[in-house]
């Protein structure tokens, strides 16, 4: 075999390790998803009495975690209730305009 053939042989090679690789981590990935996504529950079964955890989608598509409570606005003149998230992302315009898709209680 020629030197030119083995450098091209080793280089599949390295790249089908890679690729073997990635679909290892992607295999990890999804069973972990598959392991967590059964855990959110539903918006309309959230508590409204206490902070939990709150799946929603941010922005550029993204999906994130926080920590948030019900906010009723029982004392405005004209109160629009939402899920206020902690944090960063608590200002009411970004909690109105990504409002959450799942809840759970906040682990132990």
């Amino acid at each position: 075999m020629s030197h030119e053939m083995m450098v091209a042989s080793m280089a599949k090679d390295k790249e089908l390790a890679a690729a073997k690789q990635r679909i290892a981590d992607l295999e990890a990935q999804i069973d972990l998803y598959a392991r967590l996504l059964p855990s959110w529950k539903p918006m309309a079964s959230a508590p409204i009495d206490r902070r939990i955890l709150l799946l929603h989608h941010g922005h550029a598509g993204t999906q994130r975690v926080d920590i948030g409570r019900y906010q009723d606005q029982r004392n405005h003149v004209a109160p629009k209730p939402f899920w206020q998230y902690e944090g960063a992302f608590s200002r009411i315009s970004y909690c109105r305009d990504f409002p959450p898709i799942g809840w759970m209680d906040i682990p132990q």
